[in-house]
């Protein structure tokens, strides 16, 4: 299946969120590191080496954005908002739970299995 394709005037950054967030590349790629490679490469296509530079250091520069991952595939600790990934307000978490064997709580915005050191940690609460 084709990959998305930089459109007319669009610039790298813009271009690297739509390419990431694509369905059919997080079907072919789901490897989020693989896909920012192919990504990064038609991203930076038709710039001139300065722009392309440029682009590269700030991408990576910005370690705020590697903790947080690209929508809608945000990591953990971030949310989805307005196409970005936002961290998670401290009120936003609302489930704890606890790992059996250290007994350190861990609190998650939504419900679900969470594992920490490969144990499943045990739901505590709800706040």
């Amino acid at each position: 299946m084709p990959m998305p394709s930089k459109k007319k005037g669009e610039d790298p950054k813009t271009f690297m969120s739509r390419c990431m967030s694509d369905d059919v590349m997080k079907n072919e790629y789901p490897d989020q590191s693989q896909r920012s490679a192919i990504c990064t490469s038609k991203a930076t296509e038709y710039i001139s080496l300065i722009e392309a530079a440029d682009f590269l250091l700030m991408q990576y520069k910005s370690k705020s954005d590697d903790k947080a991952g690209y929508p809608p595939n945000c990591n953990e600790g971030y949310v989805e908002k307005g196409g970005k990934c936002v961290p998670v307000e401290k009120d936003a978490a609302s489930f704890k739970y606890k790992d059996p064997k250290t007994g350190e709580v861990y609190e998650y915005e939504f419900k679900g299995i969470y594992k920490k050191n490969g144990r499943t940690l045990i739901p505590v609460s709800k706040k």
